[in-house]
């Protein structure tokens, strides 16, 4: 279901980098022990024990996440591979000819430092 969800939103998937392979670890773990937990739970005879389903909808709502926020989790999983995360900013209209070289935009000081 990760490589999956990784896919999906365009990420390299397997994810190879050290701190999403751990993290992608906890996720699968806390995964497997709700499994685990519900199963032992069934095995018990007892039906109403799903201690282990709010990792299972944990882990879930990780992979909706995924598909929802593709480049915030390649930010996360593979260390910021994700090219549309960076963004830059260009001037395209500058009618009132304003220049932060030429210092129209430095702060103005309005009082004297005994007011503070």
């Amino acid at each position: 279901m990760i490589d999956g969800a990784l896919s999906a939103g365009g990420l390299t998937s397997p994810a190879t980098n050290a701190n999403g392979i751990l993290i992608l670890r906890a996720w699968t773990c806390d995964f497997a022990e709700g499994h685990a937990r519900n199963a032992m739970g069934s095995s018990a005879n007892d039906p109403s024990n799903v201690a282990g389903q709010p990792m299972i909808d944990k882990f879930n709502e990780r992979i909706e996440w995924m598909l929802r926020e593709p480049t915030q989790a390649g930010n996360m999983l593979q260390g910021g591979s994700s090219a549309t995360s960076r963004m830059k900013s260009y001037p395209q209209n500058n009618e009132d000819d304003l220049s932060i070289n030429d210092g129209d935009f430095d702060p103005l000081a309005t009082g004297t430092l005994e007011q503070w």
